[in-house]
């Protein structure tokens, strides 16, 4: 094994791999994924009830690209109340033609904006463009990066702010108004989700976190919180309204609780792949008055997509 094998430090990852970029990078992951040239083994759920934690190991490899990848997540849920993230994740990249380990880096973040660099990619491609009004769940990283992924492609005026926690809403709406000059209101009534023309959830909930009856025609929504079977943000009878694109049709209907839930209650919804619209395979939003569904659990096709990229950047 080499001797000077980098360690890509979080901070660095951030400057590397700016919102704009990603969002770029999100098209090759996804037309990769529909065209099956990435092996995404499905991904080991390691359950630790006793410290209230999951890992996620996920290994990934691109036919096109050359390169494989190993990312290890920790969830630990107990975490935010003692002041730690959510999440914290290493990203181990290697050239598949010789086997050689190219760079270890910090992928919480990596995580946190390819993911917001999915829903902002969907949220170009789907939500009416002159929406101006957005909805978010939870006050997370998570939600902070899906809120600058979706300032890069929609012209936001006014946010809605959900989460249980009044600290932290208000830290962010502290903390993102300063950095994005937009007006965030910290909300409790869901009567005001009627206004909102693009909704993301970014939740631990393992139970839908609002009613459909709030949920207005020509709203797109990324539903990008729940990854296990058995959990879900988004209620049955939006996602029976809805027009529904996943980053991996394969990996939704095993993992998310949101399609899952649905299917079971013997619900039918059919699902296409945002690398599908890439290709002009499916289309998108067809009407105005259309409601459409992001729903990603996470593909690891991202995080090597973004390592690779941040990797060459790094280098020179």
């Amino acid at each position: 094994m080499t001797n000077n094998l980098p360690f890509i430090s979080d901070e660095q990852v951030k400057k590397l791999l700016p919102m704009n970029e990603a969002i770029e990078l999100m098209k090759n992951a996804f037309i990769q994924i529909t065209n099956k040239s990435v092996t995404i083994p499905q991904r080991i759920n390691l359950d630790m009830p006793e410290v209230n934690a999951d890992s996620l190991i996920m290994p990934v490899y691109s036919v096109d690209e050359k390169k494989y990848g190993v990312k290890v997540v920790s969830l630990n849920r107990d975490n935010p109340s003692i002041n730690l993230p959510f999440i914290h994740a290493l990203m181990i990249l290697f050239d598949a033609e010789n086997g050689k380990p190219l760079a270890i880096l910090d992928a919480e973040n990596l995580t946190a904006i390819r993911t917001g660099a999915a829903s902002g990619l969907a949220t170009q491609l789907l939500s009416n463009a002159n929406s101006t009004v957005a909805a978010i769940f939870g006050a997370g990283i998570q939600a902070r990066y899906q809120l600058r992924a979706i300032c890069e492609v929609r012209n936001l005026k006014t946010v809605l702010l959900f989460d249980k926690s009044l600290s932290k809403v208000e830290l962010f709406k502290d903390e993102m108004e300063r950095e994005i000059n937009i007006s965030i209101e910290i909300c409790r009534d869901e009567n005001v989700l009627k206004n909102a023309q693009i909704i993301c959830t970014a939740t631990t909930s393992s139970v839908p976190i609002f009613d459909d009856k709030f949920i207005s025609d020509g709203t797109h929504i990324n539903a990008i919180g729940s990854y296990q079977p058995g959990n879900r943000e988004i209620p049955s009878a939006t996602i029976t309204r809805s027009i529904i694109f996943a980053d991996s049709k394969d990996a939704c209907l095993k993992e998310a609780g949101d399609l899952i839930i649905p299917k079971n209650e013997g619900m039918e919804f059919e699902v296409s792949e945002i690398g599908e619209v890439l290709q002009n395979k499916k289309s998108g939003r067809s009407s105005e008055e259309e409601l459409t569904l992001f729903k990603s659990v996470g593909n690891a096709a991202q995080d090597l997509i973004c390592a690779i990229h941040i990797f060459e950047k790094y280098k020179f």
